[in-house]
């Protein structure tokens, strides 16, 4: 069954001898039961309370109830500032049948008189994208990810058409929120894996430094310095659980990657069990003491796996 032309979910036979499932290219999200995969089945039927979700963000079409740019930066359909509350109508989008939800941090101008409060993609969040341009290394190129062919269609996991750009990290000082995913039913799932890559911008700055803020090109591999996502999966009671993933490393901080990730990478999540908020925080070794993190924190997730 097609749900809002955006997303996937099985039609369960009610025989031991498979199941149905329907399917489009539009979709963002696909919700299947596979019993090979692990899923719980009971007397050789598929157990209803256990669906294994896909969201491979390729579902942005011309609904702009949550819609891809239409240029890398953006800049057509959301203003300066990408995802905006003065230039599209999203904020957040919320699947009717997983109950997650996902989109643009809220956050307040304390530089304005008065302060105001609006729903802006430079206070963090994740962002839809299909593009590629791998010969614009500036921030105006904020949604292309490094994988692909230079231009071309297919630029994520597997090929596919889109991906998600994940903007943000934790930093009260600049008035950034880590951004997140969140089950808007508050009943947690079990999160798998899901795909990253490094974004155009952010790997150029990685490899050749970032001069906007020191007015010096200081890159990781000649500072032996990292980069990296914290994920921080939260649960209804008890501590969080959290891991750290190096997008590159030169410093051995990792003990297993010596380098830059090149491509789409999966990232095990199977540690994140009986979670309703999934949250991720960009940090590294280049900072900056009055504007913090200087590798700009981006990268692009695609196919985010989960169990409910």
């Amino acid at each position: 069954m097609k749900i809002k032309n955006y997303f996937l979910f099985a039609v369960l036979a009610v025989f031991a001898t498979g199941f149905v499932t329907s399917c489009s290219e539009n979709d963002l999200l696909d919700g299947v039961d596979d019993p090979a995969r692990g899923d719980s089945t009971k007397d050789g039927l598929t157990d209803l309370s256990t669906t294994t979700f896909v969201l491979d963000f390729d579902g942005y079409g011309t609904d702009y109830s949550y819609p891809a740019g239409s240029d890398p930066y953006g800049v057509n359909e959301y203003g300066d500032n990408f995802y905006s509350t003065y230039s599209t109508p999203f904020i957040y989008y919320t699947d009717p049948e997983s109950q997650l939800r996902f989109g643009i941090n809220e956050g307040t101008a304390t530089w304005t008189n008065p302060p105001y409060t609006s729903y802006e993609y430079y206070y963090g969040g994740i962002g839809l994208s299909r593009y590629n341009d791998l010969s614009d290394v500036t921030y105006t190129n904020q949604l292309s990810v490094y994988a692909g062919v230079n231009g071309i269609p297919g630029p994520g996991y597997g090929g596919s058409e889109g991906f998600a750009v994940v903007f943000g990290y934790s930093d009260q000082s600049n008035n950034i929120e880590a951004p997140y995913v969140i089950f808007a039913d508050n009943k947690p799932a079990d999160f798998v894996s899901m795909q990253v890559c490094n974004t155009v911008y952010t790997r150029d700055v990685i490899l050749n430094g970032n001069k906007i803020e020191n007015g010096q090109a200081n890159s990781l591999p000649n500072t032996k310095g990292w980069f990296y996502i914290d994920i921080t999966g939260y649960r209804l009671s008890g501590a969080p659980v959290t891991s750290r993933y190096y997008l590159a490393d030169y410093g051995n901080q990792s003990g297993e990657l010596n380098g830059i990730r090149e491509g789409w990478n999966e990232v095990d999540l199977s540690a994140f069990t009986n979670v309703y908020k999934l949250e991720f925080s960009m940090g590294g070794s280049d900072n900056d003491p009055i504007y913090g993190l200087n590798t700009p924190a981006y990268f692009a997730m695609d196919n985010l796996t989960f169990k409910k």
